[in-house]
């Protein structure tokens, strides 16, 4: 077996020295740690020993460093700070102990920088404010101290300002009402103050006119009865005044309607009996008064049926 193993791992193909090294027993892995191919070496990496790693740090292939700096134990790291792959580096980044993040605050590559700014301590990150890629800069503006946000509120990615519209205090958000890009105001209008609502009320966005009436006062409502998005004018119907619903009952869309039908006064529901969408009827036969129940038995659908059927049978036993 032993020898069957040493031929495995000495195997003129790569692919048999993989696929040995992806099952061997890891005790025999430091053998294999000097592999020609990188896909091997690799895989060695994976598998060793952790007190091995040190051995492997500076393998000439990035992809064999990357692996030992996602394993290594950490105080191993500082020495791989500065290795010349950006993808090495962010490793290091992900894992290495806090007070050696100052030193990379400023690596040439965006990736390293964004992975330093989450996991830095947030009282550096004012240096990094203004750094010229955006997935940096969003990830600065989700952890920064509140009080330096205002500063980050016209930055030039929509991604950027969405973070800072999520965190901001909210007595700013008014002068991000009417930020060009739609995902800012869709935070927006679900941090702000409902008392400013009204203004964002005519927004071409539905996802932000959805978010309007779900916090928007009940007095503003009637005005958005007739939004032309169905999940709007739904939102609506869940909150609105229940003296209004009347006027929605002839909804073009089902789910508003059968929304209207769950809340609306009961003795409105005979006018909505005949709805072309049995799950409206079928709502109706919930709430409706027990004398109709025997003209919704006729109903075409079998659940209106059944709703109808089950609800006479109680009443009859009162």
């Amino acid at each position: 077996m032993e020898v069957e193993k040493l031929a495995e791992m000495r195997d003129e193909a790569w692919s048999i020295r993989l696929a040995t090294a992806q099952r061997i027993d890891p005790k025999y892995l430091p053998e294999m740690m000097g592999d020609e191919d990188w896909m091997v070496r690799t895989a060695v990496a994976e598998r060793i020993d952790p007190s091995y790693l040190p051995q492997m740090m500076g393998d000439k292939d990035w992809r064999v460093r990357r692996t030992v700096a996602e394993r290594i134990d950490p105080s191993y790291l500082p020495q791989m700070m500065e290795d010349e792959d950006w993808d090495v580096r962010t490793a290091v980044a992900e894992r290495i102990t806090t007070e050696h993040f100052p030193q990379m605050m400023e690596d040439k590559h965006w990736f390293v920088r964004t992975a330093v700014a989450r996991r830095i301590d947030p009282s550096y990150l004012p240096q990094m404010m203004e750094d010229e890629y955006w997935d940096v800069r969003t990830a600065v503006a989700r952890r920064i101290d509140p009080s330096y946000l205002p500063q980050m509120m016209e930055d030039e990615d929509w991604d950027v300002r969405t973070a800072v519209a999520r965190r901001i205090d909210p007595s700013y958000l008014p002068q991000m009402m009417g930020d060009k890009d739609w995902d800012v105001r869709r935070t927006v209008a679900e941090r702000i103050d409902p008392s400013y609502l009204h203004q964002m009320m005519g927004d071409e966005v539905w996802e932000i006119r959805t978010a309007v009436a779900e916090r928007i006062a009940i007095e503003y409502l009637p005005q958005m009865m007739r939004d032309k998005h169905w999940l709007v004018r739904k939102v609506v119907a869940e909150r609105i005044d229940p003296k209004y619903l009347p006027e929605m009952m002839g909804d073009e869309d089902w789910m508003v309607r059968r929304t209207v039908a769950e809340r609306i006064d009961p003795s409105y529901l005979p006018q909505m009996m005949g709805d072309e969408d049995w799950d409206v009827r079928r709502t109706v036969a919930e709430r409706i008064d027990p004398s109709y129940l025997p003209q919704m038995m006729g109903d075409e659908d079998e659940f209106v049926r059944r709703v109808s059927a089950e609800r006479l049978t109680k009443e009859g036993k009162r």
